[in-house]
């Protein structure tokens, strides 16, 4: 069966793209049309330019009518603190749904968020409800979840609805924590940050992209959700504690100087007692070799950037 994945060019869709193909598995990496396509990265697949505005253009017509297994990966993160722009994506995903459903959809498998449980806390299992306020990204995920649920209910289609808590690894830029940390640590900066005494479950990406590959080659009817994530919290002042080391900063770091979130859980962390059962899953990769690996990657990236 096809592989359809939008979003193949952010952070999750390279890595996905990068297992299929090692699996060889037939892929179809769609991404937004872009002024720089040089800095497309598809391995050894094809490489299609979409507008999730509109579903008739997710795959080529030569493709039309054929079995796929829709991917769906793209979301606009940059925005995650518009409401207006996570409906926009909640939209698009309900575009393909109704488009594609009796033309060739046959399995979906789409990834939620933590944030979907809003300012809930503790050890958080599918059944766990959210409660206190969403984020805009928490909220356009929760009703996606809702979205899809839905849809497979009624189709009857194969649909798996992935939610990893805190994603980190090689390829993951911007200003998410651990990418922050490891620029300020490899740029020997002062970096701010919150008290550091949140807990969170952090998973490694090749973990997920294996969680991914499970889903994949179990067969089940209907609508299943997974938790991601190592099953354990772990203070952020720890992760980053480690990245200061691993990374040689001299530099002394700020905790303290960024308040916390209103309403932030303290503690936040996945159970994946029946991930582990049903998908013959299990993390791999502790926080520790996970920084390691992921600062060696920003390392070999500085180092082609200066020769």
């Amino acid at each position: 069966m096809l592989n359809v994945i939008t979003g193949s060019q952010g952070f999750v869709g390279k890595a996905l793209v990068e297992r299929l193909q090692q699996l060889h598995l037939p892929y179809l990496a769609t991404t937004r049309l872009t002024k720089d396509k040089k800095s497309l990265q598809v391995l050894n697949g094809i490489c299609h330019f979409v507008d999730l505005s509109k579903p008739e253009s997710l795959i080529p017509k030569r493709f039309f009518d054929q079995p796929f297994r829709l991917i769906h990966l793209a979301w606009c993160t940059g925005e995650r603190k518009s409401f207006q722009a996570n409906a926009a994506q909640v939209h698009h995903l309900a575009g393909l749904l109704d488009y594609w459903t009796g033309k060739g959809l046959s399995e979906v498998i789409a990834l939620g968020s933590a944030e979907e449980y809003a300012e809930a806390g503790g050890k958080l299992s599918d059944r766990s409800v959210p409660h206190g306020n969403f984020s805009p990204y928490g909220w356009g995920k929760r009703t996606a979840y809702h979205l899809v649920k839905s849809w497979a209910k009624k189709s009857d289609i194969k649909t798996s609805w992935l939610r990893p808590f805190i994603i980190y690894g090689p390829g993951q830029q911007g200003n998410m924590l651990i990418p922050y940390a490891i620029e300020k640590a490899l740029n020997n900066e002062s970096g701010d940050f919150t008290d550091g005494k949140q807990q969170r479950d952090f998973l490694y990406i090749d973990d997920l992209i294996d969680a991914v590959a499970n889903v994949i080659s179990i067969p089940h009817q209907g609508f299943k959700s997974y938790q991601l994530g190592n099953g354990s919290p772990i203070e952020v002042c720890e992760i980053l504690q480690t990245i200061h080391l691993f990374g040689h900063c001299r530099s002394e770091w700020n905790y303290g100087a960024i308040p916390r979130r209103p309403g932030e859980p303290v503690e936040q962390y996945a159970d994946i007692r029946r991930t582990k059962k049903e998908l013959k899953w299990r993390p791999k990769i502790d926080f520790e070799e996970g920084i390691n690996l992921t600062l060696q990657w920003a390392r070999k990236v500085r180092l082609c950037k200066a020769s």
